[in-house]
C-alpha cells in the first residue's frame, strides 16, 4: 500500500514571533502567512502567543500537535537555530495530519495509511533529533530508479556539506564528486570518492544491513579539520530511505591522539619498569612486583631454595604479606624475624618510598650449620605503592668487606707502627746529629782558644773533622734509604781489588777496636782477587755490619771479621763475609723487625749508642742489589752473627790501575774560575781551597749574575765555571742552558762543572742534559775537584 503523500510546511520564526521565512507548502496550508507576520495570528488565528508555543516557552527542540480553524490536526517538529542569517530563531516543520472533510472521506485502509504515515513522520523526527545531537548536517535521501536523489535536507550549523545548489543534482556520483572537489583535502579526495561509490554504500547498508561511515579531512583557507560522513538506512514497508549525516570529529581525533600519547607513555613506563626488572633479575635470586595497596605480589623469578609447589605461582598474584611472613618464619634467623617484620610492613615501606626511590635491608639466614648474609632491595617503579622487592645473597660482599676491613685495620696498625718508628727515628736523629754537631762546635771553640798552640788546635780540628764525617755518614744513610725506597739506587760496575778493599776496611776499625778494648779477630781466605762489582756498596755493607758489632759490643768482648771464597759452580767468584760479636744480642721480639727502617732495640739515650735505625735496612737492600743473601743468628746476652754472601764476575788483574798522587796541571796555575753559589760560606770554602792551588777566583751569588758576568767578559777570561744547582732567581740548570744557547760565541763553549749537594746518579744525568761538562758532589773534596778540573781541561784543549 502506498503512502498518502503530504508535503511538509517549513517556516523560521524569531523570538519576537515574526515569521522570517516560509516555504510555499506552509503558505498553502495557511494563506495568511507572509514574511514579517505574527506566527500565532497567521497560523492559529490568535491575538496572542499560544500556550504551547516553543518560542514563548524558550524550548530548544521538540514535537507538538495543534488544531487550527481550517484543519483538524497538524504535527510539528521544531528546533532553535543561531546562524549569521537567522539569529535566535526557530525552525519549524509542519505536516498536515488530517482535516474534517478529509477524515469524512477516508475509508478504514486510508485511515490506517494516515496513521502509518504519522508514525513514519514521528520515527523520522526521532531519528533527526537523535542525530542532531551528534551530527552537524543531515540529509534525507531516497532511492529512485537506481540513483540517489536528495529530497529534503536539514542543516543545523551551516557547515561545509552538500550546498543548497547541489541538492538539485540527481546523480549521486556527480553530487559527491562536486562536494569532494570543493571541500575535501586533496590527499583524501581519491580515497573518499573510491570508498563512497554507490556499490560500496549499497552493499554495506542494503545487503549487509550495516551503517556505512568514512573519516576524511576537509580543507578551507589552509585550515584542516577532520570530518565523518555516515550513511544510515531507514526502512519502510515498500522502500528504503537513507540518512546522510556529516559531523566534525576534530575533538574525537584530538582525544584519540591524547589517548594514543597517553598509551605510548604508559607503554614506555611499562617498558622502563620491565627493563628495571630485567636488569635486577640478573643480580638477584628472587624478585617480586608488589602492589602495596592490594597487598598482592607477582613473583618474576624465584630462588632454587623454594620448593616446586611454590614455584608454580610464578607470574600469578599471591597474597604478599602472608607469603612473606611465611618466608620469614621458615628461612630467617629467629633473632631477626620480628625486626624484619617491623621493617617490611607495607604501609611503612610505602611511606618510606615517598621520600626515597629505594632502600636496602640486610638480614641473616641460617643454612647448613652456618649463617648466610642476605639483602632485600626495595624500590618504587611508579607510585610509591608500586614496588619491586628483590632478594639476594651478599655473602661474597660481606666477606670482601671483612677482608677490606682487615686490610685497612692492618694498614692502620702498620701506619701507627711506622708513625711510632718515625717518631723514634726523629728523636734519635735529633740526638745523633746534635752529638757530632756539638763536637764540631766544641772542638772549633777549643781550636779558637788555642790558636797559638798548634798541636792542640790541630788535634781539635782533626776531631771536629771526624765528627763532621760521622754526621755526614748519618745523613747519607737517610738519603740512601730514601733512594732505596724509590727504587733509584743503582750499582756501579767497576774493577775491584777485593783483598785490598777488605784490608782497608779492616784498617778502618783496628784503632776503634783497640780504643774500646775489643779483641778484633780477622781471617781472610781469598783466591780470586780482581772482580767486577761495586766497591762502594760492598764497603757500605761491611762497614754497617762492623759498626753495629762495634756499637753493641762492650769492652772486653770480641769481634770476628772473616772473609772466605766459596766453591764456585760456574765461572764467577763466590764470597762469604761473616761478622760475629759477643755483644748484647737481640731479643726475639726485636728480630721480627730487624730490617724495618727506623727500628732500634733501644733508643739512643737508653743504650748510649748513636744511630738512625737505618743501617740494617740499608744493608739488606744493598745485599739484594748485589744479588747476595744476608742471614743472622742472635741471642740476648750472648752476641750476634751476620753472614753476607755474594757473587761477582772475575776480572783480569792487568786491568787494575795503580793510584797516582793527584796534582794540578802546571798550565792551570793562574787560571780564573767563576764560582756560582748562593751560600756565602760555601763560596768562601771553595775560594780558599782553589786559591791555595793557584787559581784566581771570582764569585756570583745566582745564575742571573753569572750569565751577566760571562757576557761582559771576553773569550778566555774565565777558564771554568763551578755552578751550584739550587739557587734563587735562576738555578744552575737554567743558567747553563742560557749560556749554551747564548749568541755570544765567546762564552757558549766555556767548561761548566756542577758543584752541588745533589749527588745522585739522576742528578748527574740532569747536569749533563743541561749542558754541563762534569759533576762534583758536596762536601768538596779538593783532590776529587782537582782531578775533575784536570780532566775537563784536557778534553777541551785537545
Amino acid at each position: 500500500m502506498a503512502f498518502i503523500n503530504f508535503e511538509n510546511g517549513l517556516y523560521i520564526v524569531g523570538s519576537d514571533f515574526k515569521i522570517r521565512y516560509a516555504n510555499d507548502t506552509l503558505k498553502d496550508f495557511f494563506p495568511k502567512v507572509v514574511e514579517g507576520c505574527l506566527c500565532y495570528n497567521a497560523i492559529v488565528d490568535r491575538d496572542e502567543p499560544c500556550t504551547f508555543c516553543p518560542v514563548a516557552q524558550k524550548l530548544e527542540k521538540g514535537r507538538l500537535l495543534f488544531n487550527s480553524s481550517n484543519f483538524c490536526r497538524y504535527g510539528a517538529a521544531f528546533t532553535n537555530i543561531n546562524t549569521p542569517e537567522f539569529k535566535d530563531c526557530y525552525s519549524v516543520m509542519i505536516q498536515q495530519i488530517a482535516s474534517p472533510e478529509m477524515l469524512q472521506k477516508l475509508d478504514t485502509d486510508q485511515m490506517h495509511a494516515i496513521l502509518m504515515q504519522q508514525k513514519e513522520l514521528q520515527n523520522r523526527n526521532f531519528v533527526i533529533e537523535t542525530l542532531s545531537a551528534e551530527y552537524e548536517i543531515i540529509y534525507f535521501v531516497c532511492e529512485e530508479n537506481g540513483s540517489f536523489k536528495c529530497t529534503k535536507y536539514y542543516d543545523q550549523k551551516g557547515a561545509n556539506s552538500f550546498e543548497t545548489g547541489d541538492l538539485s543534482i540527481s546523480s549521486y556520483d556527480e553530487l559527491l564528486s562536486n562536494y569532494a572537489r570543493l571541500h575535501i583535502h586533496k590527499d583524501d579526495r581519491e580515497m573518499f570518492l573510491e570508498e563512497t561509490q554507490l556499490a560500496n554504500v549499497r552493499n554495506c547498508i542494503f545487503n549487509n544491513d550495516e551503517i556505512f561511515e568514512l573519516n576524511y579531512r576537509e580543507c578551507h583557507d589552509d585550515v584542516v579539520k577532520y570530518m565523518q560522513i555516515r550513511f544510515i538506512p531507514v526502512k519502510s514497508e515498500d522502500s528504503v530511505n537513507v540518512i546522510i549525516a556529516f559531523r566534525c570529529i576534530d575533538n574525537i581525533v584530538e582525544q584519540e591522539l591524547d589517548q594514543r600519547k597517553e598509551t605510548e607513555e604508559l607503554l614506555e613506563n611499562s617498558n622502563q619498569r620491565l627493563r628495571v626488572i630485567t636488569g635486577l633479575c640478573t643480580e638477584y635470586e628472587s624478585l617480586y612486583y608488589v602492589d602495596a595497596k592490594r597487598d598482592i605480589g607477582i613473583p618474576y623469578i624465584l630462588s632454587d631454595k623454594f620448593n616446586e609447589e611454590f614455584k608454580k605461582n610464578i607470574l600469578h598474584e599471591i597474597p604478599y604479606t602472608q607469603s612473606f611472613h611465611a618466608y620469614l618464619d621458615i628461612c630467617v634467623a629467629p633473632s631477626q624475624k620480628e625486626y624484619l617484620k617491623a621493617q617490611t610492613e607495607l604501609h611503612l615501606v610505602t611511606e618510606k618510598l615517598k621520600e626515597t626511590p629505594c632502600f636496602r635491608i640486610n638480614y641473616e639466614v641460617p643454612f647448613e650449620g652456618r649463617t648466610l648474609h642476605y639483602q632485600i632491595y626495595i624500590a618504587r617503579i611508579g607510585e610509591p605503592h608500586e614496588q619491586v622487592w628483590a632478594f639476594k645473597s651478599i655473602e661474597e660482599t660481606v666477606e670482601e668487606q671483612l677482608k677490606q676491613q682487615k686490610i685497612l685495620l692492618d694498614a692502620l696498625n702498620q701506619a701507627k707502627k711506622a708513625e711510632t718508628a718515625k717518631s723514634n727515628f726523629l728523636f734519635n736523629m735529633s740526638h745523633d746529629i746534635r752529638t757530632p754537631m756539638n763536637a764540631i762546635l766544641g772542638f772549633n771553640t777549643i781550636a779558637e782558644k788555642n790558636i797559638d798552640n798548634k798541636e792542640i788546635a790541630l788535634d781539635a780540628l782533626k776531631k771536629a773533622k771526624h765528627s763532621g764525617e760521622h754526621m755526614l755518614s748519618i745523613i747519607n744513610n737517610v738519603l740512601d734509604m730514601a733512594r732505596i725506597g724509590s727504587g733509584k739506587l743503582e750499582l756501579n760496575r767497576e774493577i775491584v781489588n777485593f783483598p785490598e778493599l777488605i784490608n782497608k776496611l779492616k784498617e778502618m776499625f783496628v784503632h776503634d777496636m783497640a780504643q774500646k778494648d775489643i779483641t778484633f779477630n780477622t781471617n781472610f781466605n781469598i783466591k780470586t782477587s780482581v772482580i767486577y762489582s761495586d766497591s762502594l756498596r760492598i764497603s757500605q755493607i761491611i762497614i754497617n755490619l762492623l759498626s753495629n758489632a762495634l756499637k753493641f759490643t762492650n769492652s772486653g768482648g770480641s769481634i770476628t771479621f772473616q772473609v772466605s771464597e766459596m766453591k764456585s759452580p760456574d765461572e764467577r767468584a763466590y764470597y762469604q763475609v761473616r761478622i760475629e760479636d759477643t755483644g748484647i744480642g737481640m731479643s726475639e721480639e726485636f728480630q721480627k723487625h730487624l730490617f724495618t727502617a727506623f727500628e732500634r732495640e733501644q733508643n739512643t739515650t737508653q743504650s748510649g749508642v748513636q744511630g738512625t735505625g737505618l743501617g740494617l735496612a740499608i744493608t739488606r737492600n744493598l745485599v739484594n742489589l748485589l744479588g747476595g743473601s744476608l742471614t743472622y743468628n742472635s741471642m740476648v746476652g750472648v752476641g750476634t752473627e751476620f753472614t753476607f754472601t755474594f757473587k761477582a764476575e772475575k776480572a783480569d788483574s792487568s786491568e787494575i790501575k795503580s793510584k797516582k798522587e793527584i796534582s794540578l796541571l802546571p798550565e792551570l796555575k793562574g787560571k780564573r774560575i767563576l764560582i756560582v753559589e748562593d751560600n756565602m760560606i760555601n763560596r768562601e770554602i771553595a775560594r780558599e781551597l782553589l786559591e791555595d792551588e793557584g787559581f784566581i777566583i771570582e764569585e756570583a751569588e745566582d745564575g742571573t749574575v753569572a750569565v751577566s758576568m760571562l757576557e761582559s767578559k771576553g773569550k778566555g777570561y774565565y777558564e771554568f765555571v763551578l755552578m751550584d744547582i739550587q739557587m734563587p732567581i735562576m738555578n744552575g740548570y737554567t743558567a747553563t742552558r742560557k749560556i749554551r744557547g747564548s749568541d755570544n760565541t765567546d762564552i757558549a763553549d766555556i767548561p761548566i762543572i756542577a758543584m752541588t749537594a745533589n749527588a745522585f746518579s739522576e742528578d748527574k744525568k740532569n747536569a749533563f742534559d743541561a749542558g754541563m761538562n762534569e759533576h762534583v758532589a758536596k762536601p768538596l773534596d779538593i783532590d776529587t775537584l782537582i782531578d775533575v778540573l784536570n780532566k775537563v781541561y784536557k778534553e777541551t784543549h785537545k
